[in-house]
């Protein structure tokens, strides 16, 4: 076996061990401070298999540096079932100094269900070292290792994932486990001999179907077990805690932003926590995988400082981690390539805290234990309660204006004038248009007889490059509105950065460019500065539409001054997505339906998009069209889906307009 040796930034030194196919599952040290690693082959597929490799006992950035072999040239287990397939191969040394090894076996690249096992090597520093039979577990997907609590319980997460995450041949496989599918917690008080279902099912904000949440658990300064969840479309992997080892477990919340494949999180045995994962704590960012970072925690994730830059590989995934008994900790991880992966090992010197100096770019983060203070500090100016209102209402609408030679619509001659009869009938002070080109906002304003201006986000969309973004237009009423400010807020990702990488290189993954209008007006009737966010979200690409909710939501913190904002858009998310989640689980923006009573609210059972169709019934209230605004400083008083905009046996567009009555207060 060929070890290439690599440096990397920071004092860290690393091997590769490579073949076409390969990630690392798992990482632990023994007592007499050999290093045990498992690596999965084939990973993700129908032929998934297992390997477990040894290397002696003096491990270091030093030895490193000299290159470092397994003490063998063939691993000390290997698991190769018949017509099964492994996921994971968690490795975990307990008290007594015995190695645990957890897998799973599944059919196919994952049947559903999956069957968790366990072997154990009772003496690892005996050659030849020794497994015991497999002992089965429960059901799920290993996807880190246990603990073991001070009274020598062992508490074990899997991941029980949906359909999403099936091998084609059994996504009906298993419906009896659809009301289970998130993460669960098996138990073990006789060391391993028996297992119990904990009985909970953990969820964290993803597909509907429950995909990759990787469950981590750590220890907290308090004796409390915490687990870490990534959420394969949401901005945050989550935490939950449990004060009675594991058998239940507070509701999921968010903890750090922007893991990708996987993170590592454990207590060392100094108390401090550590977090290697990719992208910077700070960074919100979806694609791709990019470099590994290491930070410490001295208050079990509250906070945290460090920032050292464990590689700068760019599509480094699977991180795990063990420490030596030196303190220094030893970190592994997947190097993907095209055509080939590889599994590099670095040393950290996480003894010595200089090496992890406090930076400003380790900001405190959203977390279980301190993240209500420091939110509601962070939007206190927007959170504001009014109690002045104004006198005269503001009419606003969002409307999707379908853009000529998209979805096969009527030509835009064809329907302008029935675009100019819903402006007249409806009267809007205020319009947050979509798929409008610079040209039907000219026209509309000019058959207004110059009521109304408009404002637009950026050139970027004129011309052919736009690539169908369109300008996202904002028509506002001239008398009555005083246009401050404006411009875009862009959602694409630095092409610099991420050359050469698989995936599209705008707007988190969609190949069309995409931003949203915003503009600050002064409302002359009730003298009064707003902000107003118009923006069009991709189609089919969840991610995207997640990542410009959560740009959207702390952009709103950073630039509107605690002035009342409204939001228009065709998100083409509905109800049920993250995106819209995202969004009205906020105390300072809310989805204006939901801030009054459903008898206030005319239609809400017809979906906002039509196709056209001239023939529309009631259906599951869901819409790909919403308005929000700031309940803290707007009073909605009613809210309408028009769906009598029918003129010549046709629809205006393939949208219904949205229109809402509300009040600013001072």
């Amino acid at each position: 076996m060929v070890l290439n040796i690599l440096f990397s930034a920071l004092l860290t030194a690393a091997f590769s061990l490579s073949t076409t196919s390969v990630n690392p599952a798992g990482l632990a040290v023994g007592t007499d401070g050999s290093v045990w690693m498992s690596t999965t082959n084939n990973t993700n597929t129908a032929s998934a298999t297992l390997d477990v490799w040894r290397y002696d006992a003096g491990v270091s950035a030093s030895s490193l540096q000299d290159g470092i072999r397994p003490s063998t040239e063939r691993p000390v287990l290997s698991i190769r079932p018949d017509g099964q397939a492994v996921i994971g191969g968690s490795l975990y040394r307990d008290r007594s100094g015995r190695l645990l090894l957890f897998y799973t076996l599944t059919k196919g690249s994952y049947d559903g269900e999956g069957q968790v096992w366990m072997r154990v090597c009772e003496q690892p520093a005996a050659a030849p070292a020794n497994w015991s039979s497999p002992v089965r577990v429960g059901i799920g997907c290993v996807c880190g290792a246990p603990l073991e609590l001070s009274d020598g319980t062992l508490v074990l997460a899997t991941a029980l994932w949906g359909p999403y995450c099936m091998d084609p041949d059994y996504k009906t496989a298993h419906p009896e486990l659809d009301a289970r599918r998130g993460s669960l917690v098996f138990r073990s008080t006789d060391g391993g001999k028996n297992w119990k279902d904990s009985g909970v099912r953990i969820m964290v904000p993803e597909r509907r179907d429950a995909a990759y949440n990787n469950p981590k658990l750590y220890l907290m300064p308090d004796g409390r077990l915490a687990m870490v969840l990534r959420s394969c479309d949401s901005g945050y992997a989550y935490r939950c805690v449990s004060a009675d080892q594991g058998l239940s477990w507070s509701i999921p919340t968010p903890f750090i932003l922007n893991p990708d494949r996987d993170l590592a999180v454990r207590t060392l045995s100094d108390g401090r926590l550590l977090l290697v994962k990719n992208f910077r704590l700070d960074y919100v960012q979806y694609y791709p995988a990019r470099e590994l970072f290491a930070y410490l925690s001295d208050d079990g994730g509250t906070s945290w400082y460090g920032y050292q830059r464990v590689t700068t590989d760019d599509y480094a995934i699977f991180p795990m981690t063990a420490e030596l008994p030196s303190g220094e900790v030893l970190v592994a991880w997947g190097h993907q390539q095209p055509g080939s992966s590889e599994v590099k090992l670095a040393v950290l010197p996480a003894a010595r805290p200089e090496h992890f100096k406090k930076a400003a770019a380790a900001a405190v983060l959203f977390t279980a234990d301190g993240a209500a203070a420091a939110f509601e500090k962070h939007c206190a100016s927007q959170m504001q309660p009014r109690t002045n209102w104004c006198k005269t209402p503001v009419r606003l609408a969002t409307w999707n204006i379908q853009r000529e030679g998209w979805g096969g619509g009527p030509k835009w001659v064809d329907r302008r004038e029935n675009v100019f009869a819903e402006f007249r009938e409806h009267d809007w002070d205020l319009v947050g248009s979509q798929e409008a080109s610079t040209g039907y906002a000219e026209e509309i304003c000019k058959a207004m007889n110059d009521e109304y201006a408009w404002v637009a986000n950026c050139p970027k969309f004129y011309g052919k490059a736009a690539r169908g973004g369109s300008e996202q237009p904002i028509i506002y009423r001239k008398s009555r509105f005083e246009l401050l400010a404006c411009g875009p807020l862009e959602y694409a990702i630095d092409r610099n950065r991420f050359q050469g990488t698989i995936m599209c290189a705008d707007s988190y993954g969609v190949d069309y460019y995409k931003a949203t209008t915003w503009a600050k007006f002064h409302d002359k009737a009730n003298d009064i500065d707003f902000y107003f966010y118009n923006l069009h979200m991709p189609v089919r690409a969840d991610a995207a539409q997640a990542a410009e909710a959560l740009i959207l939501r702390e952009d709103i913190l950073s630039r509107c001054e605690g002035l009342p904002v409204v939001i228009t858009g065709d998100f083409n998310s509905m109800e049920d997505s993250w995106a819209w989640h995202y969004l009205n689980e906020l105390p300072y923006i809310k989805d204006a339906k939901t801030l009054i009573p459903e008898s206030q609210c005319t239609n809400r059972l017809y979906g906002s998009w039509c196709g056209y169709s001239g023939q529309l019934k009631p259906g599951d209230g869901l819409h790909h069209d919403h308005v929000y605004c700031s309940p803290a400083s707007i009073r909605v008083l009613d809210w309408e889906l028009d769906i009598d905009t029918i003129h010549n046996g046709k629809h205006s567009s393939d949208h219904l307009p949205i229109t809402i009555n509300f009040l600013f207060g001072k």
